[in-house]
């Protein structure tokens, strides 16, 4: 597979200070966990409020390509890939069998837990234009009929 440069941004304040890198490396510090202390303070913070601040800390990933500014009409080259939010899960079971089912399915290229513990986020492959990248949510909607895609 090709690489795929994806945008970084320090946090989800910072939208005009992008920086790049390959998809393979930021899902490698993903799975290293380079953000392990922060992700568990979100998750063993129970007040929502407390839990968004901490949040807003954590970096800014634009899995969609490389971007001038967090703007959808920013980007200047498109990824191929599209990431899907899936939240609002009864229990860490139902996610752990959602996390199992999207992991065999042929079209996501990667699945994993998202920082608050609560959800799941999927990387899907899709052609790289983004003119058509809303067409493409909209039919991997109804592709994946799940309640918990966001």
């Amino acid at each position: 597979m090709e690489e795929s440069n994806i945008t970084i941004f320090r946090n989800i304040k910072d939208t005009s200070t992008p920086f790049y890198r390959d998809l393979k490396s930021i899902l490698e510090r993903i799975k290293e966990g380079t953000s392990k202390e922060l992700i568990k303070q979100i998750r063993k913070e129970k007040d929502k409020k407390a839990r968004q601040e901490l949040k807003k800390n954590l970096p800014a990933v634009c899995f969609s390509g490389t971007f001038k500014k967090r703007a959808d009409d920013s980007i200047l080259v498109h990824s191929g890939f599209i990431c899907l939010d899936f939240d609002g899960y009864n229990t860490k079971k139902d996610m752990i069998s959602e996390k199992e089912r999207l992991s065999k399915d042929r079209y996501v290229y990667s699945v994993f837990v998202s920082p608050s513990g609560n959800g799941l986020k999927a990387l899907v492959k899709i052609p790289k234009e983004p003119e058509n990248h809303k067409l493409y949510f909209i039919s991997l909607e109804k592709y994946f009929k799940s309640d918990y895609l966001d």
